[in-house]
């Protein structure tokens, strides 16, 4: 029998169909799979040049708008601290019933999906220093009071990804904004000089002191970090139309700040807004680099008319329900600090509140700021135990007070106090006090440069070194010479203070008789720890 051939054929053409379309399948998949994997990267690929082009200027703006946000806090901070100070001011209510809490919002600058990091920063209470100090001249330039405020601060250090790091700073009124070399005054602090309408060149100055009290503390932290403000007191230090026993005819503002470019700009900008003359009404000095001196002295057809004075005491708090990413270390209670409180603690190191000299019984020239014997070279490794002359290497002065010693001048005589401190925090007083003081005496013979030979000629002895006496008020003198070079006195001495008002330190520096030891002596640092 003859084979369907047909039959054959159609199973041939199955069989063919067949795999056509398992091979059509296969292709197919193949095909979703390639789109998929094109897909993939393109998403890829757009999403990388968003991240690459975009994404850095969106995180700077963001970062940017979060900077505009924390400079809004402390606009905040300002003014709440302000109408504390008014409403203190007024009388009509007693301190401690006015409190505000202002949170500073410290992470910000995420932007979703794309780059949902955020930025973090430092906040920290009294961690730097600022201390502004006023002192009264009379119509011969003698100097006949000074008030000294420790103002302390609100610094927030931010930390960006894209946008530049910013420091903003709140000290004694005015906001400043810093990147750390540069820094400018953006929201002024009460420091006023305007002239009288009715009489011609007769200027009222108003000057305004913020203290900030609280202990120094600081957070870092990355959500919102609440600050406690509790209006303490505010008064009038000074009224000169309300003083009748002294003439101020001049004064001398002191700013000790790591900010002082910017306080410069603001006190020059003040003064000539007003209408003085640089050179003959006022001038601005820098012969530190973290001080500004302002001396206000208007002569001819200018005079200072009237000077207010006024302090408010505001208590600062980093509050405890805060989120903090790291705490920092309080501040190390071995390092002399200043305490913006009346009551004095024992065994906590102070730096003394007044200053006066006399060179053979006459008021010694130059500045009477006790401000100058508060800073020292941090950088220099200070050794610890009883010394009088431990010579110190490699110590350079910070500040220092200086004095020329002749031969018609021999005797040196600083008395150093207190008149901040109202009280000891302890039933009974000090019986006893370490002094701290870094010192020098630069012989006139060295530094000129003579030898040997013509120092006997000249009947002169460069290895002649005065006495130093070192003693609280009615206690037993210490007396010592001192080595060559910076030198470190650290010693106990006994006192019997009834309050802290009574702690009276005198140093007397003698040139001795016959062969003086001319030259000048110098101190750079000086603090008091009573025990």
């Amino acid at each position: 029998m003859i084979p369907d051939a047909s039959i054959k054929r159609n199973e041939t053409r199955k069989t063919n169909q067949g795999l056509f379309s398992h091979f059509s399948k296969s292709e197919s998949a193949a095909a979703t799979i390639i789109l998929a994997i094109l897909l993939l990267a393109l998403v890829f690929a757009m999403v990388s040049i968003v991240r690459l082009e975009y994404v850095p200027e969106w995180k700077n703006e963001a970062e940017q708008d979060h900077m505009y946000e924390i400079w809004d806090d402390l606009l905040e901070l300002k003014l709440r601290i302000d109408m504390l100070s008014g409403l203190m001011e007024s009388g009509s209510y007693p301190a401690n019933d006015f409190s505000a809490t202002v949170p500073f919002s410290m992470g910000g600058g995420d932007i979703p999906v794309f780059e949902p990091s955020r930025s973090d920063g430092k906040l920290e209470v009294n961690k730097e220093r600022c201390v502004m100090i006023i002192t009264l001249y009379n119509s011969t330039n003698e100097a006949i009071n000074f008030y000294k405020f420790d103002c302390g601060g609100i610094t927030c250090n931010l930390r960006n990804r894209q946008y530049p790091d910013q420091f903003f700073r709140y000290e004694n009124g005015a906001l400043i904004l810093s990147d750390g070399t540069n820094s400018v005054l953006r929201q002024s602090p009460v420091f006023t000089i305007e002239e009288n309408k009715t009489i011609k060149g007769s200027y009222t100055v108003n000057i305004r002191a913020v203290q900030l009290s609280g202990k120094a503390d600081s957070f870092y932290s990355n959500t919102i970090t609440p600050l406690e403000l509790t209006g303490l007191s505010s008064k009038r230090e000074y009224n000169n139309s309300e003083d009748k026993n002294t003439s101020v005819k001049a004064f001398n503002m002191t700013i000790a700040t790591k900010y002082p470019d910017a306080w410069t700009f603001y006190l020059k900008e003040t003064a000539e807004s007003a209408g003085l003359d640089y050179g003959t009404d006022y001038e601005i000095e820098r012969q530190d680099p973290n001080c500004v001196y302002f001396k206000f002295m208007p002569k001819d057809s200018k005079k200072l008319d009237r000077l207010n004075i006024d302090r408010s005491i505001i208590q600062v708090d980093l509050e405890a329900g805060s989120s903090p990413i790291l705490a920092e270390p309080s501040i190390d209670e071995s390092i002399p600090v200043d305490v913006n409180e009346s009551v004095m603690k024992l065994n906590q190191w102070y730096h003394f509140d007044t200053f006066t000299g006399t060179s053979d019984g006459n008021s010694i020239s130059g500045s009477t700021d006790p401000n100058v014997f508060n800073d020292y070279d941090e950088a220099s490794s200070l050794p610890t135990g009883n010394f009088e002359n431990q010579q110190l290497s490699s110590y350079s002065a910070v500040n220092d007070f200086s004095h020329n010693m002749e031969k018609n001048h021999k005797t040196l005589d600083l008395n150093f106090g207190f008149d901040s401190f109202s009280s000891f925090n302890s039933a009974s007083a000090p019986t006893k006090a370490d002094v701290c003081m870094i010192y020098r005496f630069d012989n006139k013979d060295k530094s000129n440069g003579k030898n040997k030979d013509e120092n006997k000629n000249n009947g002169e002895n460069s290895n002649k070194k005065p006495d130093i006496k070192m003693s609280f008020e009615d206690a037993t003198d210490s007396t010592f010479e001192p080595g060559d070079g910076w030198c470190l006195y650290n010693r106990t001495l006994s006192m019997s203070p009834g309050n802290p008002e009574d702690i009276t330190l005198n140093l007397t520096v003698t040139t001795g008789n016959g062969n003086y030891a001319e030259g000048t002596f110098h101190i750079d640092y000086l603090a008091v720890r009573p025990e």
